[in-house]
């Protein structure tokens, strides 16, 4: 499956059949959403050194991202259940989200030089909440891609 952005180099990005959807408004990712068929939700990041990612829906927060120090792999946290979004390659172009038994649900694999594209490659679909993950994993990478130094 790939994610791309349709619309040129406007911040907006789908993946697939526009099922998932992921824009940001204003400056500086401030008005980030995300959309999940007909589920709306908004994508937050906070902390200047250390990047605190969540994923909120109708103002509860649904799922929450907290990199490791390196910012080489970060605890994502999800109804109860606890994965970790990892760097699997040396040039960080390739991720990937393991369960607690570091069985891989699925990858992200950066494609493109301009703009920031991929594809994604799913392992498990029976994962519950599955496209929850994914749109939050996707937030991360697009904020790693679009600030290295500051990793996510």
């Amino acid at each position: 499956m790939e994610w791309k952005q349709p619309e040129g180099l406007k911040r907006r990005w789908v993946i697939g059949e526009d099922h998932i959807e992921m824009a940001f408004g204003g400056w500086r990712f401030a008005g980030a959403r995300g959309r999940i068929g007909d589920s709306k939700y908004e994508l937050q990041a906070s902390g200047y050194v250390k990047r605190r990612l969540a994923l909120v829906e109708d103002g509860k927060t649904v799922a929450t991202m907290e990199p490791n120090f390196s910012g080489t792999s970060a605890k994502v946290t999800l109804a109860g259940e606890e994965f970790t979004w990892k760097v699997t390659n040396i040039m960080a172009t390739k991720w990937a989200l393991v369960d607690r038994d570091k069985n891989v649900l699925f990858s992200v694999r950066r494609k493109g030089a301009l703009r920031i594209q991929g594809s994604l490659e799913v392992k498990d679909e029976s994962v519950e909440h599955l496209d929850q993950l994914i749109l939050l994993c996707w937030f991360a990478q697009v904020l790693h891609e679009e600030k290295p130094v500051a990793k996510y």
